[in-house]
């Protein structure tokens, strides 16, 4: 008897703290659905600036692809060589800023937003954004692998595994 005033006091702390963090999730579960709708919608026009970029003959091959907290759409897409050699799963990010992509020789258009490729990049600053993309990742657009290079292609999926 002497404890459980003490118990009944855990026993309630425990369960407001339940109480909030489910209330967060659900209003975070609330926001997230709209928002992710809207990225679905400006994940087409970028598609077209990334066609643009990469100059496959075929449909591109994407892998994971993401919007954070902050609306920015982050993912990986086989670049097929398309980056002076650089084979397989090649991150990119877009700004959640109207676009404007320019990637050192030709600006494209579609409406959505600028859209950074790794391998174009000269500067650490796609690293630092790559890593914040990393870090949020809040909702899924399109299912996918999560590694980059020829390993998280369809044609090698999983090739690390297998090589033991």
């Amino acid at each position: 008897m002497f404890f459980l005033p003490g118990v009944v006091a855990i026993v309630v702390a425990v369960l407001a703290a339940l109480g909030y963090l489910g209330d967060r999730a659900y209003k975070d579960w609330q926001a997230r659905r709209p928002a992710l709708a809207a990225a679905r919608a400006r994940f087409a026009p970028l598609q077209a600036v990334m066609a643009q970029r990469l100059a496959q003959p075929h449909p591109m091959e994407f892998g994971q692809v993401w919007i954070t907290h902050s609306g920015r759409i982050c993912g990986l897409v086989n670049g097929e060589g398309a980056f002076d050699g650089h084979p397989g799963m090649t991150a990119f990010y877009s700004d959640a800023a109207p676009l404007y992509y320019y990637d050192g020789v030709t600006a494209f258009h579609a409406g959505g937003a600028q859209v950074h490729f790794g391998p174009d990049s000269q500067t650490d600053q796609f690293a630092g954004q790559w890593m914040a993309c990393n870090q949020d990742v809040w909702g899924i657009i399109t299912p996918g692998s999560a590694e980059e290079g020829p390993c998280g292609t369809r044609a090698r999926m999983g090739c690390r595994e297998r090589k033991s």
